[in-house]
C-alpha cells in the first residue's frame, strides 16, 4: 500500500535545497511523518541522511538561522 503525505514546504523545502547542493539524498522520518498522516500540527522535523549527517546539519542550522550542537 502506498501512502501519499503531503508535507510544509517549510522548512522541507530549504532543507531539500541545502542537501541537494551537497549531494546528500535525504527522506524525512519520523513524527513529522506520523503528525501528517494524523492531520495534527508539525512540531518537530527528522531526516534519515544518506552521508555527512553533520555537515548538512552545520549547512541547514547556518542557512536556517539556528544553532547546532552535535551530540
Amino acid at each position: 500500500m502506498s501512502v501519499l503525505v503531503c508535507l510544509p514546504e517549510w522548512p522541507l523545502k530549504p532543507i531539500r535545497a541545502l542537501a541537494a547542493a551537497r549531494g546528500v539524498p535525504i527522506w524525512p522520518v519520523g513524527g513529522v511523518v506520523r503528525d501528517a498522516l494524523l492531520g495534527g500540527a508539525i512540531h518537530d522535523w527528522d531526516f534519515v541522511v544518506g552521508q555527512d549527517a553533520l555537515g548538512l546539519a552545520r549547512a541547514v542550522a547556518d542557512g536556517l538561522g539556528g544553532a547546532f550542537y552535535p551530540l
